[in-house]
């Protein structure tokens, strides 16, 4: 069974269970499957069917969700697009998935048809005189199709590198199917019984992950497209929501001037992100929503390594360096260690460029010059370590290493130290060119509105905290830190500007 058929089923058992809540509309499981069929019908009679890739560009919507739906249904490839990105890069993303047809919001359909002809365009809005996703539902007809094996590929997730030409990794119905069913055998991820808050674009593997981790378990789903503090305590209250998924720091603090709400005891869960969560975002959560627990993963958009922990608060406060860990591997992921001679490392708390293999990753690369097949073991690129007791923590990217004056240092472990200092906002440790050092460790920083502070404050700070080696040497105090469309930050573009003497 792939992640449809399981989405299909849920819509037999459970007709009239509320499946999605979406800005101001709220389906249940059998007016969904019935919206996403008669939209599967308009899509085959477009033309559009198996084999064919679709690019989606949307912000979370119910429309999206069908439109995802509906092009698995027909054995259709979905390619959501980050609605952040420009035009030009919109465009070769395109051209990379060759795409068949293109599902957008009319004001972005010139830009991105030119000079691209055979490509069906389907507007995402009503405001054009061709064919629409509404136009598309008209026809009240349902077409059964036949049962979409497994293996077939049904999804192009574009990775967010901040180098680079893009790339798409590209899944199975089957693996994604397999890797929600291992999140239920770890510690029950998911429950019929959850309402789950999610402003995760779906153009994200993060996104597509919780929808379809609700929707096959027969769980309600409501989905928001942005987070708004205000907005988001409101759905708490509104919907009894029981799990959550927010990206620390920066967006948790923003929660600490929403308007305090009084109903908000139905919330058990919150997701954060992959070993950045700080002890202030977390006490902030724990103080704010009481007895939640927080669970804390790592992933990659080619999900070759999935780890996850839940903390809880009584756990956080008997060993609060625990928020840093991203736990232990979903049941099936296997991790290796490799030191920089490539050897495995089997000793606690040293950190290695982590690799990982398991049933439920991605299948291949779409580049723009054809296909790339990962080996056996998916190099993550990532630097992590392993404590005595089997818990992972996130060190560095690879490219994340300084190394300065013959050491290395990681720029995470710099960051964590600079995020506790009370006048940081958000910071990025960085490499900047150093007579005798060769690389020198550098920071680029945002103070929190209101406050002040000079290098020298954060220089002491930093020399109290850490190795004297690790230090940052450089600081440069800056009103944002440049980030991708998918809010990655743009560690080259620092490099870049720090070198022309322009940060």
């Amino acid at each position: 069974m792939n992640c449809y058929d399981y989405f299909r089923r849920q819509g037999r058992l459970s007709p009239d269970k509320t499946a999605l809540v979406c800005g101001g509309r709220r389906l249940s499981y059998g007016e969904l499957n019935d919206e996403t069929d008669r939209l599967a019908w308009g899509l085959r009679e477009a033309g559009i069917g198996r084999g064919t890739v679709a690019a989606i560009v949307m912000r979370n919507s119910v429309d999206m969700v069908e439109c995802l739906f509906a092009l698995w249904k027909l054995g259709a490839k979905a390619a959501p697009l980050n609605f952040r990105e420009s035009a030009e890069n919109l465009g070769l993303m395109l051209d990379i998935s060759r795409a068949g047809a293109l599902v957008c919001p009319s004001t972005l359909a010139g830009a991105l048809l030119r000079g691209r002809e055979g490509l069906t365009y389907i507007a995402s809005d009503g405001e054009h005189s061709g064919l629409t996703l509404e136009k598309l539902r008209r026809s009240g007809r349902v077409w059964d199709a036949e049962a979409v094996p497994g293996g077939e590929e049904l999804l192009y997730i574009f990775t967010s590198g901040t180098t680079g030409t893009p790339k798409a990794a590209v899944h199975t119905g089957e693996a994604l199917a397999e890797f929600s069913l291992r999140c239920y055998e770890f510690g029950g991820l998911y429950d019929p019984e959850d309402v789950f808050l999610n402003y995760s674009p779906l153009c994200h593997i993060g996104g597509i992950r919780i929808l379809l981790g609700n929707l096959m378990c027969g769980a309600t789903l409501v989905l928001a497209s942005s987070f708004e503090p205000d907005e988001v305590l409101s759905l708490i209250e509104r919907e009894r929501v029981t799990q959550m998924f927010i990206i620390p720091p920066s967006m948790v603090m923003r929660l600490k001037n929403a308007s305090a709400r009084g109903a908000l005891g139905s919330l058990r869960r919150i997701r954060v992100s992959g070993g950045l969560c700080t002890r202030e975002a977390a006490e902030e959560l724990f103080e704010r929503f009481g007895g939640v627990t927080l669970i804390n993963g790592y992933g990659s958009s080619e999900s070759a390594v999935s780890t996850f922990n839940e903390i809880s608060r009584e756990a956080y406060l008997k060993n609060p360096t625990l928020i840093k860990s991203v736990g232990r591997p979903l049941p099936g992921c296997e991790i290796r260690l490799l030191g920089e001679d490539g050897r495995d490392i089997g000793e606690p708390c040293v950190a290695g460029e982590a690799y990982g293999r398991c049933p439920y990753g991605f299948k291949r690369y779409q580049k723009l010059t054809g296909s790339e097949f990962p080996g056996e073991w998916f190099d993550t690129g990532d630097l992590l370590r392993a404590d005595a007791e089997g818990n992972y923590y996130f060190a560095s990217r690879k490219k994340d290493i300084i190394k300065s004056g013959g050491e290395n240092v990681f720029a995470g472990e710099v960051e964590a130290v600079l995020a506790r200092h009370p006048a940081v906002a958000e910071c990025a440790v960085f490499k900047t060119r150093h007579e005798t050092l060769g690389e020198a460790v550098s920071a680029a920083v945002v103070l929190r509105e209101g406050w002040s502070c000079t290098a020298r404050n954060l220089f002491d700070f930093c020399k109290a905290n850490m190795a004297s080696y690790k230090k940052p040497i450089r600081y440069f105090f800056v009103e944002s830190l440049p980030r991708t469309a998918s809010g990655k930050v743009r560690k080259a573009a620092l490099e870049e500007l720090a070198e022309k003497g322009e940060l």
